[in-house]
């Protein structure tokens, strides 16, 4: 666990506490640095300490301050460790958490490769379910020790993807997680409504990032792609999206949001 810089800042609860898993690149990077611009705190977590070193160095001239957490968000010792950093270094529990680390892989049912099944499962489904658990159970300790308070934003926002809605046989078991993963973010928004608590699920379309790479898409896919639906949507716009949501005063709910490049007809 890496503590934010010492400073003024740390003395006092900033305005929010976010947890942002997969923090060190595409969405999440982008989602991290606008929360930091806005003067919130934030523990932001990756599977790479480097890299969460280096993003420690980018984000030191923000208003917000920034912890970091290394390890797997789909690990329950990890988000009790995000969790943690959130009392510890940002002085409270977390009030707005950023389920956003997740897998992709490309290949139809048939001509996939049946041994990324588990493991995109595990990630995709599994691991947001514990974070979506985690989370929660930590938000409703809190709203409970501050009831009789003034009313105040809880949110947990899930990153999903458009493929959630539009099948594409090219993709059939990310399109699978994220269906899960969508439906997931509807039982949990109905079970903690009644508590102030906000489940946000939003499902991006095509953005340019790392992402497609790192899933295995190989460059002349992408490139096909961005012909056929480009420009591609740029992270920030992404993050620009949560932080309307999140905005949006307590008694207000955005509760599911598609964005996507205007060119995109489907997925």
């Amino acid at each position: 666990m890496t503590p934010p810089p010492a400073s003024d800042r740390a003395q006092h609860p900033p305005p929010r506490r976010a947890i942002v898993t997969g923090a060190t690149s595409g969405i999440g990077l982008a989602i991290t640095e606008n929360f930091l611009a806005a003067g919130f705190g934030v523990v932001g977590n990756g599977r790479s300490a480097e890299r969460l070193a280096q993003l420690q160095q980018k984000m030191a001239a923000q208003p917000g301050a920034l912890a970091t957490v290394a390890g797997d968000a789909a690990d329950e010792v990890t988000i009790s460790a995000l969790i943690a950093a959130s009392h510890a270094q940002l002085l409270g529990a977390p009030d707005l958490c950023v389920v956003n680390a997740g897998q992709g892989a490309p290949g139809t049912l048939l001509e996939s490769d049946a041994a990324r099944w588990e493991e995109l499962i595990q990630i995709n489904i599994l691991g947001a379910a514990r974070q979506l658990r985690g989370f929660a159970t930590e938000m409703l300790r809190a709203t409970q020790a501050q009831k009789n308070s003034e009313q105040k934003a809880w949110d947990i926002v899930v990153i999903g993807s458009s493929l959630y809605r539009d099948v594409v046989p090219e993709v059939a078991l990310y399109n699978a997680t994220k269906q899960a993963l969508a439906n997931l973010a509807e039982s949990l928004r109905r079970e903690v409504a009644s508590h102030a608590i906000r489940v946000t699920h939003i499902a991006p379309g095509l953005v340019t990032s790392g992402f497609q790479h790192s899933a295995g898409y190989d460059d002349h896919t992408v490139a096909q792609l961005a012909r056929q639906y480009g420009p591609f949507l740029q992270p920030h716009e992404v993050a620009e999206a949560v932080a309307f949501v999140i905005s949006r005063p307590p008694h207000v709910h955005i509760n599911d949001l598609t964005i996507r490049p205007t060119a995109q007809s489907i997925a």
